[in-house]
């Protein structure tokens, strides 16, 4: 059983990483035209250099790359358009800094993802060393928002903020004051906040191409175990004994962590479970009693498989650490015991109705929760069926 589910799990796991999710969108190409489309959204972790779409849902995919398109975006969620610009090409990395307090500026053309459109339009630009912030006012010339980290002759970490000077000097309206710009911190939400309140001020039509991701998820997990122990003697000779599967409860309470790339299908997963087995076999040679109590704590990642805009399926897969509660297991031919902690790993596939509700299948492998030297070994291992509900 154990090798099918295993089977179905991997299945299940290769036709989720193959998921599309395109949605309706638009591109205007060098010659200034504009098609209708559906875009693929991969909510890029940097800004990309090119874009996947179909003409119509249910067909063959082609490809755009930077050179061939002014602009691209999915409507009411984000926007890209093609510009050159100057971007620092300073190391951001904290042990790789420079000591010129100078952006070191290359020219070069690339896809900005627009944040705010109205008056005054703000754009940000992710490579793998950094966000980098842009400007325009009155759909001037795009400049780059001036922010580097460097260090002095003392190797002391500096930072040159000159965008809060810049900024001044070009959102002028005389409800804004230096306060408005002397603590405004290198960050996408103030910018945000700053470039909106600039909009209104001046009554501009504007609009935000950003969206609130949810950052944590809790959900309370009760459920029932259905485990399996099989206790194996030492020594040449002593057969295996097996305990009769039992089903037993356990209450979890999850924390899901949802990372803010690939619109949200990846999340950490925490799960602090308390579980119990207890049970006892009667052989010819030997009696056996086990009370296992167990606060154990899965880690691990979740993927989702978004079946629309609500319902979703997940696979979960994480290692598993326990903390022993005053658990013993007495062998009567053998020894008698005190039980330790032990992992092993767990593989999940589940159901979520976009509420509150979940639903999940969960395999644990067998762990060994026998003491090292002990005069048998274990294998105890569990499938579960959970119900989760969101409380958080």
């Amino acid at each position: 059983m154990t090798k099918n589910i295993l089977f179905v799990l991997l299945l299940l796991s290769n036709f989720c990483f193959t998921q599309t999710s395109f949605k309706k969108g638009y591109f205007i190409t060098s010659n200034n035209i504009k098609t209708e489309c559906f875009i693929k959204d991969l909510n890029w972790l940097k800004n990309p250099s090119d874009f996947k779409y179909k003409k119509i849902e249910n067909s063959e995919t082609y490809v755009h790359s930077l050179n061939e398109i002014l602009e691209f975006g999915v409507y009411n969620e984000f926007k890209f358009i093609r510009a050159k610009v100057k971007v620092d090409k300073s190391n951001f990395n904290t042990s790789k800094l420079s000591t010129n307090k100078e952006p070191e500026y290359i020219d070069t053309t690339v896809f900005l993802k627009v944040l705010i459109e109205g008056k005054a339009k703000l754009f940000s630009f992710t490579d793998s060393n950094s966000t980098k912030f842009f400007y325009s006012i009155d759909d001037i010339e795009i400049k780059p928002l001036i922010y580097k980290k460097y260090i002095n002759k003392e190797n002391k970490i500096l930072e040159n903020k000159r965008f809060r000077l810049e900024l001044k000097n070009n959102l002028t309206h005389k409800e804004f004051v230096t306060q408005n710009f002397q603590d405004l911190e290198y960050r996408k939400k103030e910018l945000i906040e700053l470039f909106s309140k600039y909009n209104e001020l001046f009554n501009s039509d504007y609009k935000i191409f950003t969206t609130k991701n949810e950052i944590i998820k809790i959900n309370i997990r009760p459920g029932i175990n259905y485990s399996t122990l099989k206790i194996q003697p030492n020594g040449q000779g002593n057969s295996s004994i097996n305990f009769d599967s039992k089903f037993s409860l356990r209450i979890g309470l999850e924390a899901e962590f949802i990372l803010p790339f690939n619109n949200n299908k990846w999340a950490i997963i925490v799960e602090p479970t308390l579980v119990s087995f207890k049970g006892e076999n009667i052989e010819s040679s030997s009696q056996l009693n086990i009370n296992y109590r167990s606060l154990e704590i899965p880690v691990g990642l979740r993927y989702n498989f978004f079946l629309n805009s609500k319902d979703k399926l997940f696979l979960n897969t994480g290692f598993v650490f326990d903390l022993i509660n005053n658990s013993t297991i007495q062998i009567d031919n053998f020894a008698e015991g005190d039980i330790t902690s032990a992992q092993n790993f767990m593989f999940g596939l589940g159901f979520n109705n976009g509420k509150k509700t979940s639903f999940e299948l969960r395999y644990y492998t067998g762990k060994n929760i026998t003491k090292t030297g002990a005069t048998a070994q274990s294998d105890l291992s569990s499938l579960s069926l959970i119900l989760g509900y969101r409380i958080f």
